[in-house]
């Protein structure tokens, strides 16, 4: 914000084009501010319309997808999310990057304590896990996660230039759909033209949102819809796990439960990471919370 790339105080335009659909130009504020009003204003069209749509451009990173679409789910509605960003995964078959890490996430209501949420990157891993967490602990790689500049499988982190995308072709595939939904649909930059995060601050990324919310109670009634979730939840937790697995999770079990484990321990922090914190909290006069231990 202080380069200039995010725009700290945007005029979001919302533009109704159909009773169930929005465009949404972010202005270059951060993909936060766009998202979750983008999100609000579809899960009530689609209490209206059943369905609803919604695509952001001249926008910026949003965060987490998952974050959207629990939204939706918060109001017995289907939602899904979706975004491109800069290109760091090489097509398969291919050499060099052109496609983002691409997120996808959907999440499901159910009675449990949490919905039934995938997020998912379309590489086999985030771009951050090797940067931030392999490079700094010096660690290698499996040697299926990246290619160097060369286009040549590498496990040293320092070296990759960029990421393999997930199961081959098909995650290939599904980081194409994610590029045509959120990038190009929207009229937001292609990946190759996304703006990195972390080295251009003077710029903003231009990257392309897409957003879906399905109103339960347009098909069916929430509470029969509800309970067949839960018999396919209890369906599978009930199953035979397989030799040294304690159970069989669902999509966003695990991160409910350190949800919950979080908010009653406190949340863990890399100490590097909690020292740029306070770095940052010093420069801009802002109170940074204490360590528990």
């Amino acid at each position: 914000m202080d380069a200039g790339g995010f725009n700290s105080d945007p005029e979001i335009d919302i533009d109704e084009r159909s009773e169930g659909a929005l465009v949404v130009d972010a202005d270059n504020g951060p993909g936060q501010s766009a998202g979750k009003r983008t999100m609000e204003r579809l899960i009530s069209m689609s209490k209206r319309t059943g369905v609803a749509v919604g695509v952001v451009r001249n926008s910026n990173h949003f965060g987490t997808a998952a974050y959207y679409t629990e939204m939706a789910a918060d109001e017995d509605c289907i939602g899904m999310a979706m975004t491109n960003v800069p290109a760091e995964v090489i097509p398969f078959g291919g050499r060099e990057p052109y496609l983002g890490t691409n997120p996808i996430a959907v999440s499901v209501p159910s009675s449990q304590e949490f919905p039934i949420t995938l997020d998912m990157a379309t590489s086999v891993v985030a771009m951050g896990k090797i940067d931030h967490v392999a490079a700094e602990k010096g660690e290698q790689v499996p040697e299926n996660w990246g290619v160097d500049d060369q286009g040549e499988p590498t496990t040293d982190p320092e070296k990759i230039n960029a990421l393999r995308p997930l199961g081959g072709a098909k995650g290939y595939g599904l980081g194409v759909v994610v590029e045509l939904l959120a990038g190009l649909l929207s009229g937001a930059n292609h990946s190759v033209e996304v703006s990195s995060l972390y080295d251009e601050f003077e710029t903003s990324m231009g990257v392309g949102h897409f957003y879906l919310s399905i109103d339960v109670a347009t098909l069916r009634t929430v509470g029969e819809f509800i309970a067949d979730v839960d018999r396919l939840i209890e369906d599978i937790k009930n199953m035979p796990s397989d030799e040294g697995v304690p159970e069989v999770l669902l999509p966003g079990e695990i991160e409910a439960r350190a949800m919950e484990e979080n908010l009653e321990t406190g949340v863990p922090v890399d100490p590097n990471v909690f020292r740029k914190l306070e770095t940052i909290a010093e420069e801009y006069v802002v109170e940074s919370p204490s360590p528990r231990d």
